[in-house]
């Protein structure tokens, strides 16, 4: 099993891993022969890597934290809560329903977390890029949870943060699609827009009395920094709750490694850098380092570029230092295949990610 970019894939190929259709349907399925068309197809609905067969990588297992369908269920059901709301509004009845299905997708969440609480937290589905919206708030909701977990917080509180993360956005469905889909730089006057996404998401969520207030929190101040940076309010410390102080660091992680349409997705160690960057001025150093220490930066199977123009794939990651993997190196610095070694980042210091295929 191999991750490689979209772009380097070969007819003949075959896949180590399911795509997904943004309401969870299979688009390909594991082992399918790719095909030009086919390749085609996949870059049409925005798919920019996938996972194939490799006889090189055969012994690599996939390390995804959460079950495959556990995740493909919430994603599934966020959206459709997302699509729901756009017409039920203020509907007392519908919001009981989207209630118990978020509850739903909490208790599974939880009950995987708890079962591997000493594993480090790996998300890795291959969805459509119609699908952002809805896995960025599943994986913020499971990014959250897990902080709070190690935290020590009890169930009922982890609720109230899984409930609020899971819909931290829904004020996206106030702000014009144009603006929202945006390939370009939002002028001044768009960007003020969509930070007004916080506020319309805390109005959507603070007037169904089926849902916890303190969870509607998240949604207002989920972009409020330390320092008095963020929006719509600009908060300081001890006026952000926090549960928003969480999902804030979640939020901007999955943004900054996740692919847009207006830019490259980042490399994880780099958005973690960033993160770190406004540690204690920004974001909380006690919630941040627990979110460092739980979470995978590069999932087993994907091929990354070296400082030293070779290419490799993560094959083990190394929990004291989960920025430097140990890799497969594959390919010499002029592209050609080399007899497979093993390199453990955490040893050789001099050699760094540059690059992964995403």
């Amino acid at each position: 099993m191999r991750m490689i970019a979209l772009q380097r894939c070969t007819p003949g190929m075959r896949l180590a891993k399911t795509i997904f259709s943004v309401d969870g349907r299979v688009l390909l399925a594991k082992n399918i022969e790719l095909t030009e068309s086919l390749i085609r197809k996949l870059e049409q609905v925005g798919i920019t890597y996938v996972y194939v067969q490799d006889p090189r990588f055969e012994d690599l297992v996939d390390d995804a934290s959460l079950p495959e369908e556990l995740t493909l269920q919430a994603v599934a059901n966020i959206r459709k809560i997302f699509q729901e709301q756009a017409q039920a509004m203020q509907n007392y009845i519908a919001w009981s329903k989207f209630y118990r299905q978020l509850d739903d997708i909490f208790e599974s969440t939880y009950r995987e977390i708890l079962r591997n609480r000493q594993t480090m937290l790996c998300l890795n589905q291959i969805y459509t890029y119609d699908a952002y919206l809805y896995k960025h708030c599943y994986h913020v909701g499971v990014y959250a949870m897990v902080i709070a977990v190690r935290q020590g917080y009890p169930k009922e509180k982890v609720r109230e943060i899984a409930l609020g993360s899971f819909l931290h956005d829904i004020g996206k469905l106030c702000i014009p699609r144009e603006i929202i889909n945006k390939p370009g730089r939002l002028t001044p006057e768009e960007f003020e827009e969509v930070k007004r996404h916080t506020v319309y998401g805390y109005d959507i969520l603070r007037q169904n009395v089926a849902f916890p207030l303190l969870s509607a929190h998240i949604a207002l101040q989920h972009h409020e920094r330390l320092d008095g940076s963020g929006y719509p309010r600009k908060l300081r410390e001890n006026e952000i709750h926090d549960y928003a102080k969480m999902v804030g660091i979640a939020d901007v992680y999955d943004a900054l490694v996740s692919k847009r349409v207006y830019r490259d997705a980042m490399l994880p160690s780099e958005a973690l850098e960033i993160l770190y960057s406004g540690s204690g001025t920004q974001f909380d150093t006690n919630y941040l380092m627990t979110f460092r220490n739980s979470i995978v930066l590069y999932p087993v199977g994907m091929t990354v570029k070296l400082n030293t123009g070779e290419t490799a794939v993560v094959v083990d990651n190394n929990t004291s230092a989960p920025q430097r993997p140990i890799v497969r190196v594959v390919e010499g610095a002029d592209g050609q295949a080399i007899t497979p070694y093993e390199l453990d980042l955490s040893k050789a210091l001099t050699v760094q990610i540059t690059q992964v295929e995403l």
